[in-house]
């Protein structure tokens, strides 16, 4: 008789004394020291984030939905062209960018009039106090708050009051969670027609063109409005920046899918457990050892040798284990032949 179960998992601690019983920096039922699992939770953290770098994280890609903004009293360039994507906290000025995996929508059954703050729709079991709420104006615009309350299955009561009127029938956006900061955009498409629910056939997915950041820069005018068809993204350092062009002139009916990759998330607690797939426990073990192996004098010897050696094969291994299984296509380039 087997298990019956798939879900083997170790939390940070339990990985560090492992990867210290390994080098023989503790025997086996030793407990280490506070002070080496501080360091090996800080080594095991710098480790993670460098195999970002090196394109490990097939499962962490996903899609996000981005919501455009258009301001027609204001800035174009800031409001409609530029989207800071993750942790904004202390950034003078920034506005919040309402991007995330899902949402739900909705729609009024009664008008909203300037400054009310009780909406009546369709159904209000798709959204709970806290969340985000998006109401689509007669304006164009589409105006963000929170929700307070859904007192009943038609109603929700949110923070800011409607700084426009809303027809019947406007749509109502509502999610949970803003999106974290990518660390990479692997494409981008321009979703139309995306709140047609009833009709999907009529919604179109139109990639857009990647361009540098300098090809970014040098478009002559910024200001141009339109259907977004380039984009250029910059991870920089605590959010990401997406710069998009032309700006659009109706949010109401566009929203932008990114395709993108997730950061590995921190071992922040001792009972934290890997953001990985569990096939990658035993990788992660041996290169945390390899890695531990100079702060305890480990780092000479056959013993050492070989443990480098098995955590090259092992990651390798991994490597290779985490890639799409799809065709490639190669043709000859001929631009400027004769």
């Amino acid at each position: 008789m087997t298990s019956g179960t798939i879900n083997f998992n170790e939390p940070r601690n339990e990985i560090v004394s492992d990867a210290l019983s390994m080098i023989r920096a503790y025997g086996v039922g030793e407990t280490p020291s506070l002070s080496d699992i501080e360091l090996g939770a800080r080594t095991l953290n710098r480790m993670i984030k460098a195999w970002q770098a090196d394109g490990i994280h097939l499962w962490k890609k996903s899609v996000a939905l981005l919501f455009m903004r258009y301001a027609p009293a204001t800035n174009y360039y800031i409001d409609s062209a530029t989207y800071l994507l993750g942790n904004i906290t202390g950034v003078s000025g920034a506005t919040t960018t309402y991007c995330t995996e899902n949402y739900s929508l909705t729609d009024l059954t009664t008008a909203a009039a300037v400054g009310a703050t009780n909406l009546v729709v369709t159904s209000s079991a798709i959204a709970l106090a806290s969340y985000y709420i998006g109401i689509s104006l007669d304006d164009g615009t589409i105006q963000w708050t929170t929700i307070v309350s859904a007192p009943d299955s038609t109603h929700f009561n949110i923070t800011a009051p409607l700084t426009g009127a809303a027809a019947i029938g406007k749509k109502i956006f509502t999610f949970q969670t803003l999106m974290d900061k990518p660390l990479q955009i692997l494409g981008v498409r321009r979703v139309e027609n995306f709140t047609a629910i009833e009709n999907s056939s009529s919604i179109r997915w139109i990639p857009m063109l990647e361009t540098s950041y300098e090809g970014y820069n040098d478009l002559p005018n910024k200001f141009s409005q339109g259907y977004p068809t380039i984009y250029n993204y910059n991870p920089n350092n605590k959010y990401g920046i997406l710069r998009v062009w032309p700006v659009p002139s109706n949010v109401q009916d566009i929203i932008l899918e990114l395709s993108y990759t997730k950061m590995i998330e921190n071992f922040d607690t001792f009972s934290d457990y890997p953001d990985f797939p569990n096939e990658w426990l035993e990788t992660i073990v041996i290169c945390l050892a390899v890695k531990l192996s100079p702060h305890f004098g480990k780092s000479n010897g056959q013993t050492y040798t070989a443990l480098v050696q098995d955590a090259q094969v092992s990651l390798e291994k991994l490597r290779r284990f985490d890639n799409e299984m799809t065709s490639i296509y190669i043709r000859p380039d001929r631009r400027g032949w004769r």
